[in-house]
């Protein structure tokens, strides 16, 4: 769930420094 949502969710929310522990 955190390895993969941060790919998806992470890439498509533009976060680089919240999308590394938040996956959207």
């Amino acid at each position: 769930m955190g390895r993969e949502g941060v790919s998806t969710g992470g890439a498509k929310r533009g976060t680089r420094t919240q999308y590394t522990h938040t996956a959207w």
